[in-house]
């Protein structure tokens, strides 16, 4: 039996650079430069707009509130409507926290910086369970350390890039509407190409899911798996009851129900 080549570097590479995975890495990168920005621009906040340290880290808090509180909604969503609806959520997450930076920067008074604050935090909350979820699903399982390695290493790129932004421009203002407007293109993006679609018997978001019925074998499998002198019958499949498909249930209730019928008149 001749051996098993791996892929070369080449095919690796154009597999990484799909457009799926690239939309969301470039995703990914936003969230993460938005985020930095935020915290960067709160010196030049204590300068321009005359608030006291105290007032920031009220921002900061309630931004982190709303962050972590909205965790939970957006797996709950994700959970709900399946991968086939992620990339509309994912996209009216990006458009959601657009529009909200762009107002931050729009915004003078403690109140609306407050409450835009707030619904950033809980738009860029969607991006820890959407983007991981929908990269596993377009990137082949060897590749999946290298695309979450390469995620991370543009976040940590973007976010130094925006921190070093407000600090460059003379209006700390500009870089908040440079990443709102490229967070709203963004979203348009994201709905038009990370449609996830699975062919008919491909494994799909339902691959993982058993019923109690398959995850044990039937009693025939058993009863087949030794021979009459006790051995085991190596010939034997006794996963191939696990394996059987989810549409095949009834099929295997009725398959049990007569081993159970031998079993007992034996």
């Amino acid at each position: 039996m001749l051996p098993i080549r791996k892929k070369s570097i080449k095919v690796r590479y154009v597999q990484l650079c799909r457009l799926q995975v690239a939309v969301l890495i470039t995703v990914a990168a936003l969230d993460a430069a938005d985020k930095a920005m935020l915290a960067a621009s709160f010196p030049i906040l204590e300068r321009t707009l005359s608030l006291d340290v105290a007032t920031l880290g009220y921002f900061s808090m309630f931004a982190n509130l709303s962050y972590a509180l909205s965790l939970p909604l957006w797996s709950g969503l994700v959970h709900r409507h399946g991968v086939k609806k992620a990339h509309s959520i994912l996209a009216s997450s990006c458009f959601l926290w657009g529009v909200a930076t762009m107002l931050i920067a729009g915004s003078s008074t403690i109140t609306w910086q407050a409450i835009f604050r707030c619904v950033n935090g809980a738009a860029l909350a969607s991006i820890l369970p959407l983007s991981q979820m929908m990269l596993v699903e377009f990137v082949p399982a060897a590749l999946r350390g290298t695309s979450f390695g390469l995620m991370a290493f543009m976040e940590n790129l973007s976010a130094t890039a925006s921190t070093s932004a407000v600090v460059w421009f003379d209006d700390w203002r500009v870089p908040y509407f440079v990443v709102g407007t490229l967070s709203i293109l963004i979203s348009s993006i994201v709905e038009r190409y990370l449609v996830i679609v699975h062919a008919k018997g491909a494994p799909g978001q339902n691959e993982h899911k058993m019923t109690m019925i398959q995850m044990f074998p039937s009693s025939a499998a058993l009863e087949i798996a030794f021979s009459s002198n006790g051995r085991v019958d190596s010939s034997c499949d006794l996963t191939a009851n696990m394996r059987r498909p989810i549409q095949d249930v009834d099929r295997v209730e009725t398959v049990n129900k007569k081993d159970m019928l031998v079993l007992s008149k034996a």
